[in-house]
Order: C-alpha cells, then sequence, then structure tokens
C-alpha cells in the first residue's frame, strides 16, 4: 500500500520560503478531486474508491490532535505494487480542493519543471547554461538544485525568467498538465510580477539567443500572486520521483536524467517532514517545504517506506506558529498514524 497526503490552511500576507521572502495573496476555491481525478491530468490512471472526509478528521481528534483553523488535510493510500489500482482517498479540514493559503516555496518544484520543459522545447535540457546580457553563466542545474535543496529565492525567479510567466502559465501549468489550478509569476525576491531578461542557452556546441520578456500577470489571481492546491502540489512531488515508472504520457516532458536530479534534491531538501516520518526507521522523504511567517508552513513530499509495500505523498500547511512549524508536524504525525492503522 502507499499513500498521498497533504495537509494545508488558507492564509493570506507576506513573509519567506525555507529560502526568503515572498508576498501571498487571498485567493477563491479550486475544483473538487473527482473533476481532477477524471481528467486527462496525472491522476487520471488511477480512478478514487472512495472519498472519506469524515474518519481522519475523527482519527486525529481522538489522539488529542487539535486541527487548526483553516487547515486542510489530503490523503491518499495507494498500492505501490500495483500502481493502476483504485486509490482511497481521506480529507479533513478544506481538502484536497482549497486555494485559499499561500503555496510559498512549495511551488517552487513546478518552476523548476516548467523551465526545463520549455528548455525541451527548444532542443536543450537541464546539461544547458543560461548567459545574461551583463555575462553571468549560470549552469540550469545550479539553479534548480539551488531553489530545492537550498529554496533560494533568486533561483526560483531566474526558472521562471527562463519558461516566461505567460509560456508557464498558458502552455505548461494547465488541465491537460495535471495543474489547472497553479499559477505562478510572484517574484521572491522584488515586488511584482517576474520579468524574463534577454539571454542566451548554450549546451554542447549549440546556442540560442532568447529576447527579453515580460508579462501583465494576473491569470485569474489577485495581486499577481501564486497560487495551487494540495491535489497538484503534492502531484508535483509524486511525478518527479515515480517519473520512470509512470506511463510516458504521465511523465513530465523533462529529460530522464533532470527527473533524476530533481528527485535527488527533493531527497536532500530538508522540510518538517522529516520529524513527522521518522526518517531514521527506514523512510526516505522527497519534499519541497514553504514557510511564510506570518502566514503559512507548508511541505509536500514523497515518502517511500523502504521495509513495506507503501509510499506516502505527503503535503502539510497550517497556520504559522513559528518557523519550527510544530502544529504541522504534528498533524502530519498523526496523519502517518492514522494511515499505517488502516
Amino acid at each position: 500500500m502507499s499513500v498521498v497526503l497533504a495537509l494545508v490552511v488558507p492564509v493570506a500576507g507576506a513573509g519567506c520560503g525555507l529560502g526568503g521572502a515572498e508576498g501571498a495573496a487571498v485567493l477563491s476555491p479550486g475544483p473538487g478531486l473527482e473533476a481532477v481525478a477524471a481528467a486527462s491530468g496525472p491522476l487520471a490512471q488511477r480512478a478514487p474508491r472512495i472519498v472519506d472526509r469524515s474518519r481522519l478528521g475523527a482519527a486525529l481528534s481522538s489522539a488529542g490532535i487539535r486541527l487548526p483553523p483553516g487547515s486542510n488535510v489530503y490523503a491518499v493510500v495507494l498500492d505501490r505494487e500495483a500502481p493502476g489500482r483504485r486509490f482511497d482517498v481521506y480529507e479533513a479540514g478544506g481538502g484536497a480542493r482549497s486555494v485559499d493559503f499561500w503555496p510559498a516555496s512549495s511551488v517552487k518544484l513546478l518552476a523548476a519543471v516548467g523551465a526545463l520543459a520549455y528548455l525541451k522545447t527548444l532542443g536543450f535540457s537541464g546539461a544547458s547554461t543560461v548567459t545574461y546580457d551583463n555575462g553571468q553563466t549560470v549552469p540550469v542545474r545550479t539553479l534548480y538544485r539551488a531553489a530545492i535543496v537550498e529554496s533560494t529565492n533568486d533561483a526560483y525567479d531566474d526558472l521562471v525568467a527562463i519558461a516566461g510567466v505567460d509560456w508557464l502559465n498558458d502552455t505548461f501549468l494547465t488541465a491537460l498538465n495535471g495543474f489547472p489550478e497553479t499559477v505562478i509569476q510572484r517574484s521572491y525576491v522584488s515586488a511584482g510580477v517576474i520579468s524574463s531578461p534577454p539571454m542566451t542557452i548554450r549546451e554542447e556546441g549549440r546556442e540560442l539567443s532568447l529576447a527579453a520578456r515580460t508579462s501583465a500577470g494576473g491569470f485569474g489571481v489577485a495581486e499577481a500572486g501564486n497560487r495551487s492546491n494540495l491535489l497538484e502540489l503534492t502531484d508535483s512531488v509524486r511525478r518527479v520521483v515515480l517519473h520512470g515508472s509512470l506511463r510516458p504520457d504521465q511523465r513530465f516532458p523533462i529529460d530522464a536524467i533532470d527527473a533524476l536530479d530533481l528527485e535527488q534534491a527533493l531527497l536532500e531538501a530538508e522540510g518538517f517532514l522529516e520529524l513527522a516520518a521518522l526518517r531514521d526507521t527506514g523512510i526516505l522523504v522527497y519534499n519541497k517545504p514553504g514557510y511564510v511567517p506570518g502566514d503559512d508552513c507548508v511541505d509536500v513530499a514523497y515518502i517511500d517506506d523502504l521495509d513495506h509495500p507503501r509510499a506516502y505523498l505527503l503535503g502539510v500547511s497550517t497556520p504559522d506558529d513559528g518557523p519550527q512549524c510544530r502544529s504541522l508536524t504534528e498533524v502530519a504525525r498523526g496523519t502517518l498514524a492514522f494511515l499505517g492503522s488502516l
């Protein structure tokens, strides 16, 4: 059995991910899990068996774990040895559908994948370099590792700039690709929408110069902010970690070596869920956390239990209660205990 799990809290404001300052926006609710799972997106091959919106919350309460107001929990139990089987869905709080929270640094994985997908359309990969008008040259793999492992905000902005805000949102982050609610446009370094400066892409003797690109932003999000939900954030991690075992039409359009590098970066990233998953007991945690002081604690992860045929795609967000995000860890630990009892 394997598990997809996520928890979130709606809050607005400004703050930082684990790597630096970010802005936030109050957003409207997103679509239901059932609609996404029935579409041609990343969960289309696994129709839900049940959607239980009561047992998880009751189990947390019975364990003496308080779900902070505004929190959302989303958990899907899968059989890793039979990935084509249906899955059972458990929700508490607002569940998988809410987008009324700031996704913080957890969107940086999709920014990285989006940059790689755009480069792929041009015939390049993560082995390429980007050179700006000021002469600065940086390897793309250096950028995406910095954005994921260290959660560096400059690297995140650069990755979005490579893809370009309009291409990223109009072409990559779409319902067809499994991300109908996600929007990425906000700079985490300065105010406003990210612009793409002139740049030259080089790889193995090839080079291509790209003109400056700007975007008016918006995409249905107030104050040109970012937006996502737990279903899409957790599934971005799942599709990276399981890249090699997914059907071709379910994989991200990136090179296999880049998928492996992203997977390793997620494994190296340090977030809040390692404590909840008891990492020293033969469990691997691939995660992308985010933290916004005054707003949200967020973490999304694929957790692999090496001793059992189980995996957990776990995402958590709770209202900020300090940089240690103790409420998030407590709720995640209680959720894992519930899932382990099934």
